[in-house]
């Protein structure tokens, strides 16, 4: 099912029984036009002839309504990007999977919703299937649109050798040097300076060795619009970043952004850090003394809204603390120390992420978790808490497994009275 919480209870959106969601993102369909968000999901729905099919959908206020005919096998990946920047298009809904049709025609494994009908990207992938989308503004002000950029297992599309990783610039797919030996984990973009000059790069992070350029990467590479570059390597047998945030640790200070990155590994640029490292431009730092197993997700948490405080960097993972505080699966770094959230917990957390329950009212944003904690008697179960800035508030046991890529924030009437709502 889908749940949405509202503050106080968790309520379905549609039949509990209607679908199984793999993927899902807000997206506003006009722009700054008068209509509200649209929640939008991919699902598989089941059909009244007891069959299931493959759709996206978006909340109609009573029901899904389905975007274009059945795909014939799973989206895994949604993003919003704006082909034409500040020109008069709005902003589009590309979907990247398994499929290589949607309603019969041959589209392969990425389509955008030009708003009437799917429509392929070029001839699409040869093979494999994409597992990450997300859009890049390659020069940041300047007068190129934005890329969207594609990773996956694919090794070809449209008969180029493009591998794992590519990006679409409106008119033809882009091989990105030779790519990847594997498919990217997690992407993100980072502008190194801020304000300055430079212009924001794509960072790649996963179980790479591979890259173009004579570069041997390990762990977490940057792509500067022409060339990759490492930023490592990772040490460990088997490096893997999993994980990557953006941290500016003075707020309105002068002090510029950090890449952070969470995984698993012992080292990173020649500098040892257990599972958690960020990097200033030129150089990597550990944070404190590391945590003692590895980090499944990272998330910026504001714990006092637009107080004095800046952001905080949460992390959540397997690790039990660190040489410098016990953090159980769960903490807060403040810019000089590990702190906890109240006991921390028995298992894991997968998933870190933020909310704001009042909108524009004076309520700091809540701090969602998402991970398996002790349950009934020893019976861990799946769900979700969250935590107000004094305790966690426990929310619905999930007997299942939601994906990391189907909770996000939603307000369903934009600049009306309803308050935003937490959706999974």
């Amino acid at each position: 099912p889908i749940l949405m919480w509202d503050g106080a209870l968790w309520q379905t959106i549609g039949r509990a029984d209607q679908h199984l969601a793999r993927s899902m993102i807000v997206w506003d369909p006009d722009g700054p036009g008068p209509l509200p968000e649209r929640l939008v999901i991919a699902a598989r729905f089941a059909e009244s002839d007891g069959t299931t099919s493959h759709h996206v959908a978006y909340w109609g206020g009573n029901d899904w309504v389905r975007l274009g005919p059945g795909f014939n096998d799973s989206v895994t990946a949604i993003a919003v990007w704006d082909p034409d920047g500040d020109g008069p298009t709005s902003a589009q809904l590309v979907v990247g999977g398994f499929f290589t049709s949607i309603g019969g025609d041959p589209i392969n494994r990425v389509a955008r919703w030009d708003g009437t009908q799917w429509v392929g990207l070029g001839s699409g992938m040869g093979e494999g299937f994409v597992s990450t989308l997300v859009a890049w503004d390659p020069d940041g002000l300047g007068p190129l649109s934005e890329r969207l950029v594609a990773g996956g297992t694919f090794f070809t599309v449209g008969g180029a050798d493009i591998r794992c990783i590519g990006f679409w610039d409106g008119q033809s797919w882009n091989p990105m040097s030779l790519g990847f030996n594997a498919s990217p984990a997690a992407l993100t973009v980072w502008d190194s300076d801020g304000d300055g000059p430079g212009t924001p790069d794509l960072i790649v992070g996963g179980h790479l060795a591979i890259t173009g350029d004579g570069v041997m990467v390990r762990g977490v590479a940057r792509w500067d619009g022409t060339r990759w570059s490492a930023l490592g390597p990772v040490s460990a047998p088997t490096p893997y970043v999993r994980s990557l945030a953006v941290w500016d640790p003075d707020g309105e200070g002068p002090m510029n952004s950090r890449l952070v990155v969470g995984g698993y590994f012992s080292g990173i640029g020649g500098i040892q850090a257990s599972n958690l490292a960020m990097f200033d431009g030129s150089q990597w730092q550990a944070v404190g003394s590391g945590l003692n197993a590895a980090v499944n997700s990272l998330s910026l948490w504001d714990p006092d809204g637009d107080g004095p405080r800046p952001s905080e960097l949460v992390a959540g993972g397997y690790f039990r603390g660190s040489a410098d505080a016990h953090v159980p699966k769960i903490g807060r770094w403040d810019g000089t120390r590990w702190q906890t959230f109240g006991s921390g917990f028995g298992s894991q957390v997968r998933l870190l992420t933020t909310w704001d329950v009042d909108g524009d009212g004076p309520l700091p944003e809540r701090l969602v978790v998402y991970g398996v904690f002790g349950g009934i008697g020893a019976e861990p179960v799946q769900a979700f808490t969250i935590w107000d800035g004094s305790s966690f508030h426990p929310g619905l046991p999930f007997y299942g497994i939601v994906h990391p890529s189907t909770i996000t924030s939603w307000d369903p009437d934009g600049q009306g009275p309803q308050l935003p709502t937490l959706v999974a």
